[in-house]
């Protein structure tokens, strides 16, 4: 009873079940349903052993935001940040950075909206600056 369902075209769920989207997650979904080139996308769940999980350093799982599924065949990890969440996601981009390294068909990173545009990270070394995102790569797909 939490829980809204959403009509989402290229989500692997239909319908989606949210509790309530952050800004970056649901500006992402938009971007997702928008792209000629996912075939679908997941929104991952929190805290459960049922959901998909990456081991971070300290031995903490954190639970991506996004799988995408691309027509090419690729699969993509996404955490979407914005302001100070985007500065504190070092352990997590870094442990994704290394998940990602696992297998040549997966992509993703820390992702994050900057002026309309979708950013994304997968440095080995992660930083966020706001004044300086020549490291990010531009999302296109």
């Amino acid at each position: 009873s939490r829980y809204k369902a959403e009509e989402q075209p290229k989500s692997a769920l239909k319908p989606l079940y949210t509790l309530k989207l952050s800004e970056p997650e649901r500006l992402f979904i938009e971007y997702l349903n928008k792209s000629n080139n996912v075939k679908w996308w997941y929104k991952n769940g929190e805290l459960e052993v049922k959901y998909f999980g990456i081991l971070r350093e300290d031995n903490m799982a954190f639970y991506p935001d996004f799988i995408v599924q691309f027509k090419d065949g690729k699969i993509g990890i996404f955490e979407t940040k914005g302001g100070a969440t985007a500065k504190d996601a070092v352990e997590r981009a870094e442990a994704l950075h290394k998940y990602l390294k696992t297998d040549k068909m997966l992509r993703g990173g820390i992702a994050i909206n900057v002026n309309g545009t979708w950013r994304y990270n997968d440095n080995k070394e992660y930083e966020y600056n706001p004044s300086d995102l020549s490291d990010w790569k531009i999302l296109n797909f």
